[in-house]
């Protein structure tokens, strides 16, 4: 890195590959990030509290680029409850911008 740290990345579990219903695999998505949004803030939090600005700054840019991730998918849920369970939908052609 530019400033000599080193990172370690551990392991982490397979993601689920089974859903229900269209609407729980957005639902399941968007929990996971708002998790991933709480802990993004979390390290935010220590990186401020250890004054290490740099890193607070970057984390600060990550947190409004998973607010977004959050807007996308609760914008797709929406659509999927207008919807109802019984109706398809082609989000492909709303999901390619």
């Amino acid at each position: 890195s530019d400033n000599n740290c080193h990172t370690i990345v551990p392991a982490f579990d397979k993601p689920p590959e089974d859903f229900k219903s269209v609407k729980d695999l957005f639902q399941k998505s968007y929990e996971h990030e708002t998790k991933l949004t709480a802990s993004i803030t979390y390290i935010s939090e220590i990186a401020f509290t250890e004054k290490d600005l740099t890193t607070e700054n970057w984390l600060h840019w990550l947190i409004m680029e998973q607010i977004e991730e959050e807007a996308t998918v609760l914008s797709i849920l929406d659509q999927l409850k207008l919807l109802g369970d019984t109706s398809l939908y082609f989000f492909d052609r709303d999901l390619i911008k």
